[in-house]
């Protein structure tokens, strides 16, 4: 028989050595616990398809040239201050923007419209407009106003254009604005150019286009001296980014981004070097 305390030694061995199995299991199980916790918590933090996500791409229609909210620089890439804005807001809100360049509103429209586009960066807001696109906050506010030869005389405002034929053109806020003009003759163009081409050729005796584009074309094309305002400017228009109107998650990413930018030093810098 082994004595009482050779079997009390092997009975506290035994005790020793199964809390230490038990210890060594506990931090097993608690190893493998932390390690399934980390594992759900970087599940919880990727997309669906378990990769980091891209940032969003947009696809952003512009005008080739409609100065100085769209131009085009010398190397193809699209300029001007829409361009410089939509840059910033994208930013702000994470998103990549590819642009698509197109040749008149109508195009710019129909490419929104149908999809091919997610935005247009800086359009008028209208209540014809809004009948087709949701927009966002505005970003600017400019006049629309009434353009005659600097040589022209007897034209002070408005009122001097009964029986006059005044220039307006295409999916512009002027073919709604010439019909407040009473006895005004309108004279639709397909482009802004060939419209000021007509007022400066005499074919028509006046021009109702937003001021800062028309501007800017004149003294692209050094005819600043030959054209001038009359009167208060007809209308002011507020200018957004305009969505189709189905698309309210794209306002509701965008619209925080545009509150941030114009209270912001940046959204200053934009206007001074347009």
């Amino acid at each position: 028989m082994l004595s009482e305390a050779t079997g009390g030694r092997r009975v506290a061995e035994r005790r020793k050595g199964a809390l230490a199995m038990t210890t060594q299991r506990g931090r097993r199980t608690v190893s493998v616990t932390g390690l399934f916790l980390c594992l759900v918590a970087a599940a919880l933090m990727l997309p669906a398809g378990g990769h980091a996500q891209a940032p969003q791409a947009l696809t952003a229609v512009v005008l080739r040239d409609f100065p100085p909210q769209y131009r085009t620089a010398a190397d193809g890439r699209p300029s001007g201050f829409a361009v410089d804005i939509l840059n910033e807001i994208a930013r702000i809100a994470g998103v990549e923007i590819v642009y698509l360049p197109v040749d008149d509103w109508g195009a710019a429209f129909e490419a929104l419209r149908s999809g091919q586009a997610d935005l247009i960066p800086n359009q008028g807001i209208t209540a014809e407009r809004r009948e087709w696109f949701a927009f966002t906050t505005p970003v600017e506010t400019f006049p629309v106003s009434l353009f005659v030869r600097t040589a022209s005389e007897g034209f002070i405002d408005a009122d001097d254009l009964s029986g006059k034929r005044v220039a307006v053109v295409a999916l512009n806020v002027g073919v709604k604005l010439v019909k407040t003009l009473a006895g005004a003759e309108p004279v639709l163009f397909n482009d802004i150019q060939n419209a000021l081409l007509a007022l400066l050729a005499g074919d028509v005796d006046a021009l109702i286009y937003p001021k800062p584009v028309l501007t800017k074309l004149a003294i692209q094309a050094r005819l600043q001296d030959h054209i001038t305002t009359i009167g208060d400017p007809l209308v002011e228009i507020r200018r957004a980014v305009s969505v189709r109107k189905s698309n309210r998650a794209l306002l509701a990413l965008l619209n925080p981004a545009i509150d941030q930018l114009l209270a912001s030093d940046r959204y200053q810098d934009c206007l001074l070097y347009t």
